[in-house]
């Protein structure tokens, strides 16, 4: 039975899509899993009805409600959304939307401040879109801005100062057209240069700001700027009053870091001579510092702690949702594998039953064949015995003894093989067997003595069995007709060997002594026949003239 091709290949395909789906349809769901968990309802039910494609605005709002709420619990969930936006921008080729989730999630990295590296990646992208896109001019100054700080958080003072130069010439554009702007600008610089501490090149950039502007209102993050920037001015001009006013007024609203501004006024105190003022404040960084290493590593550790949940638990919904999928497939997969080797096993027992079949079909034939052929020769040589007690001429009488030999051999052949059922004979039982049938035909007075020596086990097949057990009575016969028939006593020796894997040696002797009559007789028709069957063997026959002229040595392959 065939296999219907065009029926293989359209269930191969079929299994083909069912992997691929199996692979990928899971984790599109599982996905939002722990997004969706916190997210409002509201926000749930408008995710509902509008198109996945406006998706990414809903996750941007809602992740900005999280950031504002300045918490890390907050940084986390607005991670979550800006990662969900990056996601569905990146899937519909919102290219604005891309520039500000990668934005949106730099400012959640810059505002944990646990892993630098992802700042500059996050602002650097953002920027390079920006670049990319021609974005405003107000948009890519800010953007160069933020790439300047992601460098600073991470100590590359080189490509801050770079970044922030191309921010400085940016500024420019706005001095005519928009001065408040401008400003704005200006003063980021200022405080960038700060925080490079390139104090020399800051003193002079604050000098040139607009004083009137303070931003009294305090916008974030630009009146902070200002405040950072008037006390640490006021510190290095060392008008020490006025940056212990300053900074004790930061320290009251607790706006900035108090370990970076306890040093400086505890410094400022000591530079006016208020060495008690001075002790106090150095007495209170110490504290502050003892106790707040506490607080920022329990801080660090629940920022991490939180990640890692979140990580956990979005790797979780992955291995989940892949494992759903491994399954399926491994179901599939078995089914598919079950259905091929079933139709294949069908298959094959269907051909063993015909090869049974057929087997023994041939058995019965061979059996039939081989019996017919043993009838047949025994039927010969019973009717060629029964003429032969008609014969009276002795050369008609010999001759036909030397028939009835051959025809015997081909009968033990045929014998063996049927006995055995098998396709090789064993040649000691084989030549055993010629032997003590020329001895009935030939010996009758029992003067001949045989001596054999034959390696054991040593079979040849069914072929090399006929040529070889008529070179056997043919030597039998002339030994018995020619060497030894004028003789009381006689031995006849054979020595059967192998001379390696492939080849045997074949040694025949017998006693008898050479006459005239006898060399003469040499040429008969008798030993053509033996050389004949040796080259049929593809042997090699080496007869010994001199002392022991009825020795005959042969070399025979065995097989082909």
């Amino acid at each position: 039975m065939k296999i219907n091709s065009v029926l293989f290949q359209k269930s191969i395909l079929c299994y083909c899509w069912i992997f691929i789906i199996a692979t990928f349809c899971y984790e599109p769901v599982t996905s939002q899993v722990q997004l969706q968990n916190y997210l409002p309802d509201s926000v749930k039910q408008k995710l509902a009805v509008l198109p996945e494609s406006l998706h990414d605005s809903i996750y941007s709002d809602i992740g900005e409600a999280y950031y504002g709420q300045f918490n890390d619990e907050g940084y986390i969930k607005a991670l979550d959304c800006y990662n969900k936006m990056l996601e569905l921008a990146l899937k519909y080729n919102n290219q604005m939307r891309i520039r500000e989730a990668y934005y949106y999630i730099g400012t959640v990295y810059d505002a944990v401040k646990t892993e630098p590296q992802k700042i500059l990646y996050y602002y650097k992208k953002s920027y390079e879109l920006g670049i990319e896109q021609k974005a405003d001019p107000l948009i890519i100054f800010r953007l160069t801005y933020n790439v300047a700080h992601a460098y600073r958080e991470l100590g590359d003072s080189a490509n801050s100062m770079l970044y922030l130069g191309q921010f400085e010439q940016g500024k420019q554009a706005y001095k005519e057209s928009n001065p408040l702007m401008y400003d704005k600008f200006s003063l980021l610089v200022a405080y960038m240069t700060l925080q490079n501490n390139d104090i020399k090149d800051f003193i002079q950039k604050y000098e040139n700001l607009n004083k009137q502007q303070e931003y009294k209102d305090g916008s974030y993050p630009y009146g902070r700027y200002f405040a950072l920037c008037g006390w640490r001015y006021a510190y290095e001009k060392k008008n020490y009053k006025k940056a212990i006013e300053s900074i004790e007024f930061e320290l009251k609203n607790q706006t900035t870091d108090s370990s970076l501004l306890m040093p400086f006024l505890a410094n400022a105190y000591a530079e006016i001579g208020d060495n008690k003022a001075a002790f106090k404040w150095a007495m209170a960084l110490n504290a502050y510092n003892s106790e707040h290493s506490k607080e920022s590593i329990k801080k660090d550790l629940y920022v991490k702690l939180l990640k890692t949940n979140n990580d956990l638990q979005e790797r979780d919904n992955k291995i989940l949702s892949k494992q759903r999928a491994y399954f399926f497939l491994a179901l599939m997969l078995s089914l598919f594998v079950s259905f091929i080797i079933a139709y294949f096993w069908w298959s094959n027992q269907q051909k063993k039953l015909q090869l049974l079949k057929s087997n023994a079909e041939r058995d019965v034939l061979m059996q039939e064949l081989q019996h017919r052929v043993k009838n047949n020769l025994q039927l010969l040589y019973g009717l060629s015995k029964l003429q032969l007690r008609g014969l009276k001429d002795e050369a008609a009488k010999e001759l036909w003894q030397k028939n009835l030999n051959q025809i015997k051999s081909m009968s033990l052949i045929n014998e063996k093989l049927y006995q055995s059922d098998i396709t090789t004979i064993s040649v000691r039982d084989f030549v055993s067997d010629i032997l003590n049938h020329s001895l009935l035909i030939y010996d009758l007075q029992k003067k001949i003595t045989l001596h054999t020596d034959i390696e054991h086990p040593l079979s040849i097949d069914g072929s090399f069995a006929t040529s070889f057990g008529l070179i056997l009575s043919e030597l039998v016969t002339n030994s018995f007709k020619h060497a030894l028939n004028k003789q009381d006593k006689g031995d006849i020796r054979i020595t059967i060997k192998k001379l390696n894997a492939k080849t045997l040696t074949f040694t025949y002797e017998d006693s008898g002594v050479e006459n005239k009559e006898q060399s003469a007789s040499k040429n008969t028709n008798g030993i053509n026949l033996i050389d004949d069957l040796t080259r049929q063997l593809k042997g090699k026959m080496m007869p010994n003239e001199g002392e022991k002229p009825y020795k005959y040595s042969f070399e025979l392959p065995l097989g082909n």
